[in-house]
């Protein structure tokens, strides 16, 4: 009879801060390259709380503006 292996818990809590992480750090890529377009060509619509926001934002996930 083969022997299902299964994960503790302890390694799927693991696992799951794992995929976080990963997830958190492509958010937090995407938001610095949204924030760099925006930065660059400046639409009209972006007014200085909209890049006070994104700079926050920037901050807390450690890519400072």
């Amino acid at each position: 009879m083969k022997r299902v292996h299964r994960k503790n818990s302890h390694q799927r809590i693991l696992d799951g801060a794992s995929r976080t992480k990963a997830q958190l750090a492509q958010v937090s890529k995407a938001l610095a390259e949204l924030y760099e377009l925006m930065e660059k060509y400046a639409p009209i619509f972006y007014t200085k709380l909209h890049h006070d926001h994104a700079a926050t934002a920037l901050r807390l996930v450690g890519k400072v503006p």
